[in-house]
């Protein structure tokens, strides 16, 4: 089973500036995801889902494009971590070697995948802030769960996007500043294309962004007029356990969040 990912590159690295203009999907991987060993992917394997290397960055395809129609909440983070990805490129292996249909492979990809790491702390928030009781829902981890026809979990970069870290000697999750989210073509790219479509797809739906690069991105589509403000959590922690301050974070804006949960489940509430 992969634990890290290979410092060795693929046979035929991809450029970066492919990316800008189209998005991959998992009809084109289907047949390879297919066949990937039980407990995979293998480095070998996960070589083939590479999209793009140069040198410190690179970007792999996982099925994350899955969009709930009927999402009450989205969650949006960066990119999808190791965890994420992995989890999620299982989970569609292994819908379809049971013959589920690309669209419900996708879709148990992404309820496997997102969030792998983050989902109790997000909810514990969510919670504290009365989300559950807008929602008529037991907790907000039943988002994750049962109640996932009322998620749309997504990111900025909805493909899993990996940095090199000379100082550690590995490849660590994009982390939204190196290079800074909105300077990358790339990553605009993707928000101004992908993320806004998917949020336009559920105008009435709160949006929870998770950290500050986030935030970022959202505004920017908000002063694009592609994203209506007011729907927006802004000042919501990035959940991560490597965040230490991510309580105090909280904290120290739970009334400014509470207020605009409130005013969403007044004005926007699906």
């Amino acid at each position: 089973m992969l634990n890290t990912l290979s410092v060795d590159r693929a046979s035929t690295p991809r450029k970066l500036g492919a990316l800008e203009s189209s998005s991959p999907t998992l009809s084109t991987y289907a047949d390879q995801i297919r066949r990937f060993s039980t407990r995979g992917p293998t480095e070998d394997e996960l070589n083939k889902l590479l999209l793009a290397d140069e040198g410190r960055i690179r970007v792999y395809y996982a099925p994350f494009e899955w969009v709930n129609p009927t999402a009450a909440v989205a969650i949006v983070g960066i990119t999808p971590g190791k965890d994420s990805m992995l989890n999620a490129i299982r989970a569609a292996a292994r819908a379809l070697c049971t013959g589920e249909s690309i669209d419900e492979a996708l879709r148990q990809a992404k309820q496997t995948g997102i969030f792998s790491n983050m989902r109790v702390s997000i909810a514990q928030m969510l919670n504290e802030l009365g989300l559950p009781k807008i929602l008529g829902i037991h907790s907000a981890l039943d988002l994750f769960g049962p109640r996932f026809d009322m998620l749309h979990p997504t990111s900025c970069i909805r493909n899993p996007v990996f940095t090199w870290s000379r100082k550690k000697q590995t490849w660590k999750g994009y982390d939204g500043h190196s290079p800074k989210l909105l300077k990358w073509p790339v990553g605009k790219r993707y928000i101004e294309k992908e993320l806004a479509g998917e949020l336009r797809g559920i105008p009435r739906a709160l949006v929870v962004p998770c950290g500050e690069a986030v935030y970022g991105a959202l505004r920017h589509l908000c002063a694009m007029k592609l994203l209506d403000g007011q729907r927006c959590l802004f000042g919501f922690p990035h959940a991560s356990g490597a965040n230490a301050h991510c309580q105090k974070y909280f904290s120290e804006r739970f009334e400014q969040l509470q207020a605009a949960l409130e005013k969403w489940a007044q004005q926007h509430r699906p």
